[in-house]
């Protein structure tokens, strides 16, 4: 079973719309959210969660955590923790997914003391995040995972939305009907 995972939430009509595909699908995935995207839909945010989707830690910027120091990592990793929790009413995963997949020893101990001890990377991504991404290229790329792959794929570029259904299809078709793909 691939653990469908998505990034980032900077577009929030598309993220609705991923949303409202992933329930209607009964489709289980883990959001890693920047902090500065729960404010653009609070109200969005807080039915995912409600609705029993993962909540894990993207950030609040989006910013490479190699280049900053602890405190500064401390205080990003907060700022997000603040508002996905203000946002949802529930505590965010003490998951974290660091910007561009940028980490090392320093974040990673960083990030654990404060509290997300967690760090979720992928072993497959769909590429919808970059120029020109086509919906063939991210459903072939999305599905080339084995069994407990995590899939990165984006909640704001328009090419996963319209490439989502047709990698659920795809999942389906395999005899996968992905129960089991929650991170947590």
């Amino acid at each position: 079973t691939d653990n469908v995972t998505f990034d980032d939430g900077y577009g929030p009509a598309r993220l609705r719309r991923i949303f409202q595909l992933l329930v209607r699908e009964k489709v289980p995935a883990t959001f890693f959210v920047n902090g500065i995207y729960i404010k653009q839909a609070p109200d969005l945010w807080r039915r995912i969660a409600a609705a029993g989707y993962p909540i894990g830690n993207h950030s609040q910027l989006h910013r490479d955590m190699t280049t900053l120091t602890s405190e500064e990592i401390a205080r990003d990793l907060g700022a997000t923790r603040r508002a996905v929790e203000a946002a949802t009413g529930r505590p965010i995963l003490p998951y974290f997914r660091p910007p561009y997949g940028a980490h090392n020893a320093v974040t990673d101990r960083a990030a654990a003391a404060a509290g997300f001890p967690v760090v979720v990377m992928w072993d497959v991504t769909g590429g919808d995040s970059v120029r020109h991404a086509t919906v063939a290229g991210v459903v072939s790329r999305a599905g080339a995972g084995r069994p407990g792959s995590i899939v990165l794929l984006h909640a704001g570029p328009s090419v996963t939305e319209r490439a989502l259904p047709a990698i659920i299809a795809g999942n389906k078709a395999d005899g996968d009907n992905l129960p089991r793909a929650r991170i947590a």
